[in-house]
């Protein structure tokens, strides 16, 4: 999948968050035996059901280290578990006057109308724990699903003051 995904992040950080297509996306296999001659049908790759159903494979450029393997399961939410932000710190760190985000994993969420959104909570604090502030905002999820997206956490809301923030993004 190397070949669909670039270094560059093609997020302009104007919007709260912006999906990531150049580092992320899926696609579905099949396959078929071939030769001259032939005529075979195309098969699903680990289709379920009957009849089989397409299955979606999604992929994503991270960086992991051989010991932490390549599955990113534990980074998609689900109904029963919440999911980290996708990336190497416990605690990144903001740099005043830089571009600065966090990226997630969006799974597909179920077809509903009208369409879900994803709600946006940042808590500011200061060096003594106190919020300083709590920025809310609701996201259409529509054109996120199924891709890495980031947070972008806007230098403007962040007050005099501030020493660490949290963020919660919730469906």
């Amino acid at each position: 999948m190397r070949i669909v995904t670039s270094l560059g992040k093609t997020g302009d950080y104007t919007a709260r968050i912006m999906r990531e297509p150049t580092k992320s996306g899926n696609f579905s296999f099949e396959y078929r035996e071939c030769w001259y001659g032939s005529a075979e049908d195309w098969q699903q790759a680990e289709g379920v059901g009957s009849p089989e159903s397409v299955t979606t494979w999604y992929y994503a450029e991270c960086v992991r280290s051989e010991e932490q393997g390549s599955n990113l399961h534990d980074f998609v939410a689900d109904a029963l578990n919440d999911a980290p932000f996708l990336n190497a710190f416990d605690q990144p760190v903001y740099f005043l006057g830089l571009p600065f985000d966090l990226s997630f994993i969006l799974p597909e969420q179920a077809l509903v109308s009208p369409t879900s959104d994803l709600h946006v909570q940042i808590k500011i604090y200061d060096s003594n724990n106190l919020l300083l502030d709590t920025v809310n905002e609701d996201v259409p999820a529509d054109d996120l699903e199924g891709y890495v997206n980031s947070l972008n956490i806007d230098q403007a809301t962040i007050p005099t003051g501030a020493a660490y923030l949290t963020a919660e993004i919730t469906v």
